[in-house]
């Protein structure tokens, strides 16, 4: 009977003490809902940057106005943070496993310009806004450097392409002057673009049609501009 009753008096006392060992982790000076607090937190604030960077990288349309206006950025940055690598880039021929890979070195090197993977796969645009940035880093305008250039010069077309785009170049300076001054993807770039259409025909001795975005013939027009008057190429 005693032995029963020291039990009863022995659970008595277990009952409360398991009681405070439960709530003990709601004492106010308890540090773990701190932590789960800041561990939300930082949940939240990584699905956030998963999300911009999930929009960012969904953009595979580079017509767009928003897309255009990063692929810009991009050129700028890379051109102004590698000057010399991004001019000897443009001066390669496109079509080679180097020019390719000197790219990617150039967009390895400058991650801080390059915000999106999906910049890495329009290589040309790239190109075209490279060509854009250096040749405005001259005090020259462009048309008046393109009407000064020698009949011959070292700079030599790479595909019909690429020679229909030199061809233009000095047939037009004007008007590749006036295309390469307008904001990308907008109504003035479009216009500038169709009003070279005249030139471009003219100088397609390809015998087809050259089907291309104004994006494109921007592009196309801003790299052979440069080439011509650089003169020396790798």
């Amino acid at each position: 009977m005693m032995r029963a009753l020291i039990a009863v008096i022995a659970l008595g006392v277990a009952a409360p003490t398991l009681a405070q060992e439960q709530s003990s982790p709601e004492r106010a000076d308890d540090p773990l809902p701190a932590r789960r607090d800041a561990g939300v937190d930082k949940m939240m604030q990584d699905a956030e940057r998963q999300r911009v960077e999930d929009r960012t990288n969904r953009i595979a349309d580079p017509s767009t106005p928003e897309a255009r206006t990063t692929l810009y950025q991009a050129a700028s940055c890379l051109a102004k943070a590698s000057a010399d690598e991004s001019s000897g880039l443009l001066k390669m021929d496109f079509r080679s496993p180097a020019y390719r890979a000197k790219m990617d070195r150039l967009f390895d090197n400058n991650r801080k310009c390059v915000t999106a993977r999906w910049i890495r796969s329009n290589r040309l645009l790239v190109a075209g806004d490279l060509a854009e940035v250096l040749l405005a880093a001259s005090s020259d305008k462009v048309n008046v450097r393109l009407a000064m250039l020698p009949a011959q010069s070292p700079a030599k077309p790479r595909t019909p392409t690429d020679a229909v785009a030199f061809c233009a170049a000095r047939s037009d300076p004007d008007g590749v002057a006036k295309l390469l001054s307008t904001p990308v993807a907008s109504v003035e770039e479009a216009t500038a673009a169709t009003a070279l259409n005249l030139a471009l025909s003219r100088c397609n001795q390809t015998g087809k049609a050259i089907s291309a975005s104004a994006a494109g013939v921007r592009a196309m027009l801003a790299t052979a501009t440069y080439r011509l008057l650089e003169g020396q190429e790798d």
